[in-house]
Formats: C-alpha cells, structure tokens, sequence
C-alpha cells in the first residue's frame, strides 16, 4: 500500500514550482540550474519504499496497513 503525496495551490491547481522529494534525495550540483530540471535528481540514498514520479510530480511512500488504519504516517 502507497500513499501519493502531490503539491498543490490553494486552488488545487498543479504547483510547477514546487515538487515533494522522497527523503535523502540528492541533486546532481554538477549541472544545477534553476529551471526545474527533474533529471537531476538522484535517489540512489532514498528509501526504496518510496517513488516518484517525474511525469506526475507525485511521491509515492510505501505505508503500512495499521498507518493506514489511524490515517496518519511519519
């Protein structure tokens, strides 16, 4: 079971300029830049639980039946 984590505007419109990470992401500084380049980010440190999802910008975090039951992850 996996809950999807996306952010949103107040208006529940796609925020482009904001992306949930999974945990202990890294960024390749190599090559940044600020133009929101998804490409350069490594996951390789991440729980392998989690994934994202570049095309959606959502996070997908790996829970278990009891969080899902009380509704509520660390």
């Amino acid at each position: 079971m996996h809950v999807g984590i996306k952010i949103q505007t107040y208006d529940n419109q796609e925020h482009r300029s904001k992306v949930p990470v999974p945990e202990h992401t890294n960024v390749d500084m190599s090559s940044f830049s600020n133009d929101n380049n998804l490409n350069r980010l490594q996951f390789d440190q991440c729980d392998q639980n989690d994934y994202f999802d570049p095309v959606n910008r959502y996070v997908y975090s790996a829970i278990s039946s009891a969080e899902y039951i009380d509704g509520w992850k660390e």
